[in-house]
Parts: C-alpha cells; structure tokens; sequence
C-alpha cells in the first residue's frame, strides 16, 4: 500500500495581492465566486457550482513566510477554470469590460479555450472540451493513463 493512498487531500489556490478588495469584487463578479471570508487583509473564495476556492492575501500580511510574497507577481501562474462554452464566457466578460488576452481558440488536445487576466495580472485560462480528430501527442498522453 502507498503510504499517500488513504490520505485525502483538499486543496485551493492563493494568491498575494494589493488590493483585495478588487480581487474579489473581480472574481464575484464576472466568474461566480462567492466570499466565505471576506476581511480587509484576508479574502476567501469559494465557486458555487464546482468548489473550487481561491485564497486571497493581502501583501505584506505574512512577515513570518516572506517567501510566499516572492513568487506571486502573476508571471508564470494561471488559474483554469472549466466552463460550458468559452464563446459565451468570452463575450459576457467582453461586454463586461473584461480585456480578453486570448479570443477563443480550440486547442489540440481537444479544449476551446479563452484567456483573460485578473486585476493582479494572472491569467485565467476558461475552457470546455471539444472532440478532435487528431488530438496532440499532449492528449494521447494524458488519456492512456
């Protein structure tokens, strides 16, 4: 028996802000989120529908784990968040101002995905599966498991 085999793990994603504040009333918004913990310095985010959750922190909060701060400028982080239709998702967040980095896009490995960016500067990265003829080496991987 693994030893990692009975234990269940849950998990979410945080991230180091500025503001808070605009980072919730950003993800509750235009993506669904509602907040379970909502303090000036401490944001907690949970999706309805999927469960997913988002841990908001204010910079400069956790002088004892500095190192956290270091590794959330946004560069190389992206939230995925599987949606029903990435067309509709991007032309909701559109006429809600929302800049969208990348126009929907099918992808190889058999998504249709949009990209927009929070106001931290991650990128979130919507998508929905769609059937491909030839799925990308990427795919064929992943599904042999």
């Amino acid at each position: 028996m693994s030893k990692t085999e009975n234990t269940r793990f849950a998990g979410y994603t945080g991230l180091i802000v500025k503001a808070p504040a605009e980072s919730r009333d950003f993800y509750t918004s235009h993506l669904g989120f509602t907040a379970e913990i909502d303090t000036e310095a401490y944001v907690h985010l949970v999706h309805p529908k999927t469960g997913f959750e988002l841990a908001i922190l204010k910079a400069g909060e956790l002088d004892q784990m500095k190192e956290l701060e270091f590794s959330t400028t946004g560069n190389g982080l992206w939230i995925g968040l599987e949606v029903e239709n990435a067309d509709e998702e991007s032309a909701r967040l559109w006429d809600a101002g929302i800049t969208i980095v990348q126009a929907p896009k099918d992808q190889p490995w058999g998504e249709r995905t949009v990209v927009i960016r929070d106001p931290n500067g991650v990128l979130i990265y919507l998508a929905h599966k769609i059937k491909v003829d030839n799925p990308s080496p990427l795919e064929t991987v992943s599904t042999a498991q």
